[in-house]
């Protein structure tokens, strides 16, 4: 009866797509010099947000930061936003999030690119193999986040300089259990929020660069294809004469 009830559940939502777009990093701030007791050079805030104003408390039921082993209880657990960890120290390192959802039992796609970008790239005629190129889905629920404290190239320790390392990712909900479902929906869908990168810009300019980067492939794909043609025009050339001047000695 169980097992009924849970393909009931999924049947009721089966052929559904339900696309959650997150983002997630890190901002730190410099003290502007070592701190004494501990030398720590800055303080740190990672996190997992909405793309959008929208409560993601409806489906995501807890968020796991795993920081580095030197620090008091390495494994963060927050079970209500806002989904991030305050911390503060002098050096990088990786950061592992996991995710965990309303429902258990779900396992959804994490998409580590734009995926709306899709529809854009038919509009423009770009091809689907280099859309599929374009795309990489992944069946697991863990991100992993490369701490950044120091600005690219280095610079002198300033007070209160800012540094941030953030990305847009997207979960991808394929064929949701119908209590899921519901949970995403919950959810709403209102308007975007103000984040330090500007991804509506960047997708514009992504786009223009997939498709100035495909014109270039293609009219380099005609050339060659001309040097091809030009090269089997002439070998026959050549292959007629070779016989020709056999036929004569022949003669």
């Amino acid at each position: 009866w169980q097992y009924q009830a849970i393909a009931a559940d999924w049947t009721e939502s089966k052929g559904t797509t339900v696309v959650k777009p997150i983002i997630y990093g890190n901002i730190a701030q410099s003290f502007g010099k070592k701190r004494e007791e501990d030398n720590h050079t800055h303080d740190w805030t990672v996190f997992v947000r909405s793309y959008k104003d929208e409560d993601v408390s409806q489906w995501i039921k807890k968020v796991q930061f795993k920081l580095h082993d030197s620090y008091a209880d390495p494994v963060r657990v927050l079970t209500s936003p806002p989904f991030e960890v305050v911390e503060t120290g002098w050096g990088e390192f990786e950061i592992v999030i996991k995710i965990f959802f309303m429902d258990p039992t779900e396992k959804p796609d994490p998409a580590l690119v734009i995926l709306y970008l899709a529809e854009i790239y038919h509009r423009f005629g770009i091809s689907r193999e280099l859309l599929f190129l374009t795309i990489l889905v992944t069946q697991q629920v863990t991100l992993y986040h490369a701490l950044k404290l120091f600005a690219t190239p280095p610079v002198a320790l300033t007070p209160g300089k800012r540094v941030f390392s953030e990305h847009y990712d997207e979960i991808v909900f394929t064929d949701p259990t119908h209590h899921m479902y519901s949970c995403l929906m919950k959810a709403g869908v209102q308007q975007t929020l103000k984040h330090e990168t500007d991804y509506v810009a960047l997708e514009k300019e992504t786009i223009t660069l997939i498709a100035n980067a495909t014109k270039k492939v293609e009219e380099e794909i005609a050339v060659k294809k001309k040097l091809i043609q030009g090269y089997k025009e002439a070998k026959d050339q050549y292959v007629n004469e070779i016989t020709k001047f056999d036929t004569e000695i022949n003669s």
